[in-house]
This record gives structure tokens, sequence and C-alpha cells, in this order.
């Protein structure tokens, strides 16, 4: 599945994985597995985006500058 806004705002393969089918599923399943250090690297960098960039502050923030209040 393609998410726009995953893809819009976070970096494939540094802060999250995606897969493209079933066997893209299983292949990366068994590579992560096999590499605890990749695997905590991308969970780790993934989380520290997520709670700098998009928190209810940040999407307040967001919405008010779209309607022009700063």
């Amino acid at each position: 599945d393609d998410n726009i806004f995953i893809k819009e705002n976070f970096v494939e393969n540094k802060e999250f994985v995606s897969f493209k089918n079933y066997d893209d599923l299983i292949n990366k399943i068994n590579y992560y597995i096999a590499n605890e250090k990749k695997r905590v690297e991308i969970a780790e960098d993934g989380y520290q985006k997520a709670i700098e960039n998009h928190t209810f502050k940040a999407r307040i923030l967001d919405i008010l500058n779209v309607i022009n209040f700063s």
C-alpha cells in the first residue's frame, strides 16, 4: 500500500520500511530478523522523526499556518 503521507514525511528504508507484495514482505521480514542493527536503527530513526515532527502541537501549528495565524 502506497501511503502518500508516509512517503512524503518519512524516508523509506531509513525511517520506515514498506513492501510491494507478499513475497517482498516475507523477504524483508527475514532480512530484518537477521539484521538486528539495521532493524533497530530504522525503528529508532522513524520514532525520532515522529516525536519531533508529528505531534498534536506540530499539527495545530501547521493548521494555523495554513489559515495564516502565526
